[in-house]
């Protein structure tokens, strides 16, 4: 009979999480980075020595959804699911309340508005909208739908097409419009609904 000297430990039973860093005092932030401690990551920073994965991505938006009641919507959203390469300034979904002046000058876009719970993703401890619901908000949006947007919708809603083109029915007329312009443009006449 064999006996084993060193047990083998147990699985992890939870995802550690990244440091916030944005905690940290600014002068010490960018002393790590000159150190090479600290990388840029997106409009934040995280440590070198984490893989560039939604989680560590979430964490590096903590400044700006301190709170459950923000939200990381639309590109925002799209970089923290890894669908674009850089977010541009952080867009954030306020459920209820109002936007505090400092929040404002914080550097990033504060809407106003609702999202269902369930199309709404929890990633280390930070609220970001469901990847199938952020393509349909850039679907919608009235910022101009370049190269980069298409891409993210792609990545996004890969396998999902059906299901966008089913929500496009449920919008007001003006927005189904707009949203079925643009699957035909990225995936041809088939994203028409047959009672259009």
């Amino acid at each position: 009979m064999m006996v084993r000297m060193y047990p083998t430990p147990p699985p992890r039973k939870h995802t550690p999480t990244p440091p916030r860093i944005a905690d940290w005092p600014l002068a010490q932030q960018y002393a790590e980075r000159l150190r090479g401690t600290v990388v840029a990551c997106g409009p934040g920073f995280r440590l070198a020595s984490w893989p560039d994965v939604p989680v560590t991505r979430a964490t590096a938006l903590s400044r700006w959804l301190a709170s459950p009641r923000y939200v990381a919507v639309q590109m925002t959203a799209a970089w923290v699911w890894g669908a674009c390469y850089q977010p541009g300034e952080p867009t954030v979904l306020t459920r209820g309340g109002r936007i505090s002046a400092s929040r404002e000058q914080s550097g990033a876009t504060y809407l106003i508005g609702r999202i269902a719970d369930d199309e709404v993703t929890t990633v280390a401890g930070y609220s970001v909208s469901s990847p199938l619901r952020t393509a349909y908000d850039l679907l919608r949006s009235e910022r101009v739908f370049d190269e980069r947007e298409r891409a993210a919708v792609r990545l996004l809603a890969f396998g999902r097409r059906e299901e966008l083109i089913a929500r496009a029915n449920r919008c007001s007329p003006g927005e189904s419009r707009l949203i079925r312009t643009r699957l035909e443009a990225l995936y041809g006449t088939a994203s028409r609904s047959p009672s259009s």
